[in-house]
């Protein structure tokens, strides 16, 4: 059996449950607590708020079953796959997203740069299902309207309809093809699908205890994000943690589910990804390519 990450035991000199909080309370107006477990030892940084808005899938996502995008790479691919457990519902979700940004086509607000306009790619593909053009809009404040920023590429499914037939599958390697930027095609392997074996949805979360985790499958590393909900959705992060090995498992620290005390459920985000850099002949800035495996989790809250 692989052994269990214990994330208080690794952390620095700010260890101590009292800062730990404290520096919760801090963070909580500004963004979620980024814990990352560097090998050794475990930091924590504060104001490090996932990517939303212009970059992320929210628009083609509506119930968020899929984690934030994190990257601002202007180029990206997105292979995703998604399941939802609660007491009362299962879920299962695919997505693919390609979406090209032009560096040449700022969109500027009040001498900030909020977002780019996005690139015709031309035909859109993943292993030959064509994808949906579909219009990628920003809601901007102060604008009543939401601004069209151009095109993306999208499939989504869930529950086994729409997209095509497009389903995510673990251990598959999955091939992209663009006609827009020159001959364009590259290969990517997803990793095997994440499956939280412990707790499972009946469960709930202790706050005096700490919360150990047990999973399946995965890549090389596993990241946590513990959202506010309404409705079952995720409505806000409050805490990030990611693991940089894949060890089948973790333990919370009660201090660090705190967080929670005026909660009455919570939802546990578990994702996995694998990432490479690729670029075309026609596109002038870098692409992400992401395949990525999530599992959520709502469950209550008790003291």
């Amino acid at each position: 059996m692989k052994p269990t990450v214990l994330v208080r035991r690794r952390c620095r000199w700010y260890y101590s449950a009292p800062l730990l909080l404290l520096l919760m309370s801090g963070c909580q107006k500004q963004g979620p607590v980024d814990l990352i477990d560097d090998g050794p030892t475990i930091s924590i940084a504060s104001n490090a708020t996932p990517i939303d808005g212009a970059f992320g899938t929210e628009d083609i996502d509506s119930t968020r079953l899929f984690p934030p995008v994190e990257s601002k790479v202007l180029g990206q691919l997105i292979i995703g796959g998604s399941a939802y457990d609660s007491p009362t519902q299962h879920h299962e979700a695919s997505l693919a997203r390609a979406i090209f940004f032009d560096r040449n086509a700022p969109v500027i607000v009040n001498s900030v740069t909020v977002g780019y306009k996005t690139l015709d790619a031309g035909n859109v593909s993943i292993d030959d299902v064509p994808l949906f053009p579909r219009n990628k809009t920003r809601h901007l404040a102060g604008i009543p309207s939401d601004t069209l920023l151009g095109l993306q590429y999208s499939l989504v499914s869930k529950d086994g309809l729409g997209g095509r037939g497009f389903q995510f599958v673990g251990g598959h390697t999955y091939q992209w093809k663009i006609s827009g930027f020159g001959t364009f095609s590259t290969n990517v392997l997803s990793p095997p699908v994440l499956h939280i074996d412990s707790p499972g949805p009946n469960d709930s979360v202790s706050l005096s205890h700490n919360l150990r985790v047990r999973w399946t499958g995965g890549g090389n590393s596993i990241r946590i994000l513990i959202s506010q909900v309404q409705a079952g959705v995720r409505t806000r992060a409050l805490v990030r943690l990611r693991l940089n090995s894949n060890q089948g498992g973790a333990v919370i620290p009660a201090a660090l589910l705190q967080i929670l005390r005026n909660e009455p459920s919570a939802l546990l985000t578990f994702s996995s990804e694998d990432t490479t850099t690729t670029t075309a002949s026609g596109y002038p800035d870098q692409i992400r390519v992401t395949t990525s495996t999530t599992h959520n989790l709502l469950l209550s809250i008790r003291p």
